[in-house]
């Protein structure tokens, strides 16, 4: 236990340091930041036509509200953290890959629907948009990784090998 820890969270450290270097964020999180925007300028231009994108900040011609997708709203930060634990995880390398897929679909399918409420709730009422964007997504999202953790784990089953006499 203490040697998946420590690898969990020296990763964790690292990738959080790498994700403060001016290179990633100009080349990798900004980037992203605008492919989440216009993703979801594509789904609410469905519904709504008064919808506007530049760069990475979505706005409402009618009512003049927007959000900006930052790199605090990006869902890469948990992305990172599951990224953590699956990789320091006892399984085979096939195993991790399908659960940082499965778990980078999820997690940026989570983030997309949150910014699309995000954006109708900050035009609705913005003393709920605030909260909501401040404590509520954030818990959900961190929440639903320690999901797609667990049920990662749960579907890859017990352990194999011989069991250990003294574990018990």
């Amino acid at each position: 236990m203490i040697k998946y820890l420590s690898l969990f969270f020296g990763l964790l450290l690292a990738l959080s340091l790498l994700f403060n270097l001016e290179p990633v964020q100009e080349k990798v999180l900004n980037p992203w930041n605008r492919v989440l925007a216009s993703a979801s300028f594509g789904v609410l231009q469905a519904f709504d036509a008064e919808v506007r994108l530049s760069d990475n900040v979505l706005s409402h011609g009618r009512s003049g509200f927007s959000v900006a997708v930052e790199n605090d709203c990006n869902g890469l930060e948990v992305t990172v953290l599951l990224l953590c634990a699956v990789l320091t995880f006892p399984s085979s390398w096939t195993a991790k890959a399908r659960g940082l897929l499965l778990g980078f679909l999820t997690i940026q399918g989570l983030n997309l629907f949150r910014i699309l409420t995000l954006f109708y709730l900050g035009q609705w009422n913005e003393t709920i948009f605030s909260w909501t964007h401040q404590y509520l997504w954030p818990v959900l999202i961190i929440v639903a990784t320690l999901g797609v953790f667990v049920a990662w784990t749960r579907r890859l089953g017990p352990p194999s090998g011989p069991a250990d006499p003294k574990a018990a």
